[in-house]
């Protein structure tokens, strides 16, 4: 993708879409509990197994950290979004979009990049 397409098409597409997802029809932080609760199930019984055989995760831990999970995810979404007010959020001075570019310029920041995991690099 050029940099005209990923400052212009793509920061509209990513606002978007991340407004649709938000949207409270859609129901999203319930599903997500669904999804994020078989996940945190699956990752606790794989490093149980290796480090305390028999480990069980109490009902109400699992509750509070499928649900703080789903609250990382709602928020980062929010922030894509941009449906809170600029100044809520620190920015009184800067467009509406300004979240999406921040994270694209930290996503294409070549020094971001050159720190990013080895196993990643045939992505690029």
């Amino acid at each position: 993708m050029t940099k005209i397409g990923v400052e212009g098409v793509f920061t509209a597409s990513l606002m978007v879409i991340a407004r649709a997802l938000v949207d409270q029809d859609l129901q999203l932080p319930e599903l997500l509990n669904i999804f994020m609760r078989e996940e945190v199930l699956s990752f606790q019984a794989v490093s149980a197994a290796r480090q305390q055989p028999g480990f069980q995760l109490s009902e109400q831990l699992l509750a509070n950290q499928v649900q703080h999970n789903v609250d990382l995810v709602m928020g980062r979404l929010n922030t894509l979004a941009c449906v809170q007010p600029p100044e809520k959020i620190g920015m009184t001075h800067y467009p509406v979009f300004q979240p999406i570019v921040n994270v694209l310029n930290n996503a294409t920041n070549s020094q971001q990049l050159c720190q990013m995991d080895p196993t990643w690099h045939p992505w690029m």
